[in-house]
């Protein structure tokens, strides 16, 4: 992963799954081992032409000189091979017109290489701008997914502790319609009670009340027996005096 970020750098948040790094991870390294495996086949292939070196075999000097001697003459000149075959007898005396010959044969085959090589290279960097480019289109849609499925829970525990307020809200007024409850039937219970304190004393009181006035009648009746009786022993006694 550090190897991969340090030749295709990440951005903060550029992947969401770790699998995704994973994936685009092992692809790169397929299309890099592709590009070596072409390599290492290319330089099998035109072995003989590396084997001789950067310049041929030549120095530096006489392969530069030999490089401009062929690019003063068009491609498309009439009897190119022979003009600077010419040329180079002249610039380049010291060679022999056999190795100037084996020498254009080697420029040729190494053009060919560096062409080879450089079409290679261009195909592995557009297989790599490919993967890249696919890479972000599916982290575009994974973090649309990622962020969607976020937005979901993020509904889902909003609903939850919605829920969970008014459960506890329902919670609360239970109890407090049960404490209410309480409190009223607390209330009626000494209302009752008191009321019930209250009926027996007046009851007692009544009772009592009743007695005295009882007792008030039988006193009475009691008085009235005692003053008739007193008057009829008056009367008896006065009739014999008549």
């Amino acid at each position: 992963k550090q190897w991969y970020q340090r030749r295709v750098p990440l951005r903060p948040g550029r992947f969401p799954h770790e699998e995704t790094i994973c994936e685009y991870i092992e692809e790169y390294l397929s299309v890099d081992k592709k590009y070596n495996d072409a390599l290492i086949e290319l330089r099998d292939y035109y072995g003989v032409v590396l084997d001789k070196g950067k310049h041929g075999g030549w120095s530096r000097e006489d392969h530069i000189l030999f490089k401009h001697i062929t690019q003063q003459y068009p491609v498309d000149k009439f009897q190119r091979s022979t003009l600077c075959l010419e040329m180079m007898k002249l610039v380049i005396s010291h060679k022999t017109e056999q190795e100037l010959r084996e020498h254009g044969e080697w420029v040729q085959l190494n053009d060919m290489y560096c062409e080879h090589k450089r079409s290679i290279r261009n195909m592995h960097q557009d297989a790599l701008k490919k993967l890249v480019a696919t890479a972000e289109v599916d982290c575009k849609q994974q973090w649309v997914m990622v962020r969607e499925m976020q937005q979901k829970a993020d509904e889902i525990l909003s609903q939850k502790e919605k829920t969970a307020r008014i459960f506890e809200d329902l919670l609360r007024c239970r109890a407090e319609k049960l404490k209410k409850i309480k409190a009223e039937e607390k209330e009626l219970a000494e209302y009752q009670e008191r009321m019930s304190k209250e009926r027996t004393e007046f009851e007692r009181r009544r009772a009592k009340q009743r007695k005295v006035e009882k007792e008030k009648i039988q006193a009475f009746k009691d008085m009235k027996s005692e003053k008739k009786e007193k008057s009829t022993d008056c009367d008896s006694a006065l009739i014999p005096l008549l």
